[in-house]
Order: structure tokens, then C-alpha cells, then sequence
């Protein structure tokens, strides 16, 4: 149905003046004419400010607008021009949701401290570091902790590894036992595992002989199944086609990690003692957290026992079980962006 533009202005919410704007700059063109020369706007030319305004709502520039719109009216010769100009803006977009985010997350904190009354009662004895410090709740580090698959070049110094290890150590353990033995590893000695490490990925003579079996997506119950592949959907709808291939290279890089917390057992572990290093792996990453460090568990990281096992120099009889990758995020970088869904509550929880 074809509207004048005050119908237009009206059904859009725009003012008439911004419409009248993106035609004289030429974003919105050969706007036609009725006889008595008012402006009218076919279906065409509603779908076009449309996108014109959701484009100007995720903040494009009028700059990269007109070059959009110039490359769009060129026909489907420029659509990958026109998806990558999109891929740009999206990441804009990625940065100012962090900063947004990361902002909130401030704010909250601060309010919380005002509402506790501990400003009050504190004001002249903390500075604002310390006031934000106190506010970081456990419940804060597991939201916010997520798995990040490229980290970029700055390294983690010994003195934080060395805390995120000391704090750890308070995990939970069955009578105290604490059998999981821990090994850092960072600088040359990780370099020689890395290089290695995608020497035998490409080896198609090699395969992976890790202490706990790998099991394909098929060896799971189909409840497990179904949020796997729904893992794997989102991330090819978030990404593109391109994810795996992306997540692979990184893979044969050990993820760029830093630093790298292997953990090992003696060969004769009681099975108790995994939920142990699982309890141990846990803490690791959310004191890492709480020290602004990023990190990632990941199979990757422990395929190939045989190997890990001379690098990291372990006695005779210690099997490498599992791993965590510490480092500084790369914010860039897309796959870092990919979020995951949980189920719901009432799917996973029952109150008995």
C-alpha cells in the first residue's frame, strides 16, 4: 500500500524531516511523485527505510550507510562487500554490549555497597578499588566466567599463577586426600607443547590416547545430545559456516593460552578423586577470575598423555588427566563472543 509521507512518518514514529534528510543525501532514492507532486512510498520504498533506520539504530555511521546502500543498489555482485561491511558493524556492536555490560556490572556493584550501608561505614578507610573488590561475589564470578578459545599475547605473570594455585588448593577433597598434582606450564615449555601439539593434530597417523577416553556425541544420553547439537546450531547461526574450521585452527594452537594448569593422578586414581580435580579445576578458573584472568577447560589440551607427560617432566606411574588454559582474552576475536543457553530450571532441578 502506498503511503504519503506523514502516513509514513506516522506508522514509522520518524519525524518527516529525518525522511526528507535520507533522500536529499541520496540513502533513499527515486522517491516517486503523485500527480499533484506529493511524495508517496510504495511497499519497496518501506522495506528500504526500514532497513535504513534498524541499520542507523545499531549505530552505522551515514558514511558506511551510503556505502551500504550504494553497494546494495549494485546488485548481487557486492554481497559479499555488503556481509562483510554487516561483520564490521556487528563487532562495533559486540564491543559497546561488553563496555554496556561491563558498566552495569560496575554500577550494580556499587549500588549493593551503598544499599549494604558499608560506604557509609567505611567511606573514609576504602578506596573506590577496594569498595568494588569487596563487591565480586562468587555468584558474580560463575555468571560472568566464560570459556575463551583465543587469548591474546600478554602473559599471565608467576605471581598471579601462583595465588590462582594457593587459593585453588582449598577445594573440596574426599577425607583430604588430595591426590590431584598440579603442574604450570608457560613461556619455551609451553611453546615446544604447542608446536608439537598441531604437529600431531595434522598427523594422520596419530590419534588421540588420552587417560579418559573421548566419546563422540553419540556415546551421550539424548538429552546431553540435544543441548549438544543445539550448541553447535547456535554457534554456526551466531558465526557462520566458517566456525569450525576457525575452531579448529585455534585448537592446534592450544587456544593461544599463557599459561596452561595441567592436572595429573597416580595410574591407580580412585575414581572419587576425578570429582576431586574437577572440584580443584573449578576453583582454579573462578580465582582466576576474581584476578581479571580468563581461562578455558578443554579436552584439546591433554589428547595426547605420552607426550604431555615428558614435557611436563612427571614421575613415573602420573597420568596428565585434564587441563585449564589461562590468558587474556582476545575481545576481537569472534568465537570468544559465542554464548551458550543452559536449560531451563525446571528441566534440570527438582525440589523434593
Amino acid at each position: 500500500m502506498n503511503l504519503t509521507i506523514t502516513q509514513l512518518s506516522n506508522r514509522l514514529n520518524v519525524p518527516m524531516d529525518t525522511i526528507r534528510y535520507y533522500e536529499r543525501i541520496g540513502i533513499l532514492t527515486n522517491v516517486p511523485r503523485s500527480a499533484n507532486g506529493n511524495r508517496y512510498y510504495d511497499d519497496r520504498l518501506q522495506d528500504r527505510i526500514e532497513m535504513i533506520l534498524c541499520l542507523r539504530n545499531a549505530g552505522i555511521s551515514i558514511k558506511s550507510l551510503k556505502r551500504y546502500i550504494e553497494l546494495f543498489q549494485n546488485g548481487s555482485d557486492t554481497l559479499e562487500q555488503r556481509e562483510q561491511l554487516l561483520k564490521d558493524q556487528r563487532q562495533t556492536l559486540l564491543k559497546k554490549q561488553r563496555d554496556i555490560n561491563e558498566s552495569l556490572r560496575e554500577i550494580n556493584k556499587t549500588i549493593r555497597l551503598y544499599q549494604s550501608g558499608f560506604i557509609r561505614e567505611n567511606e573514609a578507610d576504602l578506596s573506590d578499588r577496594k569498595k568494588r573488590k569487596l563487591l565480586m561475589n562468587t555468584i558474580d564470578a560463575i555468571l560472568q566466567r566464560k570459556s575463551i578459545r583465543k587469548f591474546n599475547d600478554r602473559p599471565v605473570s608467576d605471581d598471579d599463577l601462583k595465588r590462582i594455585i594457593d587459593v585453588a588448593k582449598h577445594a573440596p577433597s574426599w577425607i583430604n586426600a588430595q591426590s590431584v598434582r598440579v603442574t604450570v606450564v608457560r613461556g619455551a615449555r609451553l611453546e615446544e607443547i604447542r608446536k608439537q601439539h598441531a604437529e600431531l593434530n595434522n598427523d594422520e597417523n596419530v590419534h588421540t590416547s588420552s587417560v579418559i577416553s573421548y566419546d563422540g556425541m553419540d556415546k551421550w544420553d539424548e538429552r546431553s545430545q540435544k543441548n549438544m547439537m543445539g550448541w553447535v546450531a547456535n554457534a554456526q547461526k551466531q558465526l557462520g559456516e566458517s566456525w569450525m574450521k576457525t575452531a579448529g585452527q585455534q585448537s592446534n594452537r592450544l587456544f593461544d593460552a599463557q599459561a596452561i594448569v595441567y592436572l595429573s593422578l597416580p595410574v591407580n586414581y580412585s575414581e572419587w578423586s576425578l570429582i576431586d580435580m574437577g572440584l580443584l579445576a573449578q576453583s582454579i578458573m573462578l580465582a582466576a577470575f576474581d584476578l581479571g584472568i580468563d581461562s578455558i577447560p578443554a579436552f584439546e589440551f591433554i589428547k595426547y598423555p605420552a607426550q604431555l607427560a615428558k614435557h611436563l617432566e612427571l614421575p613415573e606411574g602420573e597420568l596428565p588427566i585434564f587441563a585449564v588454559g589461562l590468558g587474556y582474552r582476545d575481545a576481537e576475536f569472534e568465537l570468544n563472543q559465542l554464548s551458550a543457553d543452559r536449560m531451563k530450571s525446571e528441566d534440570t532441578f527438582r525440589l523434593l
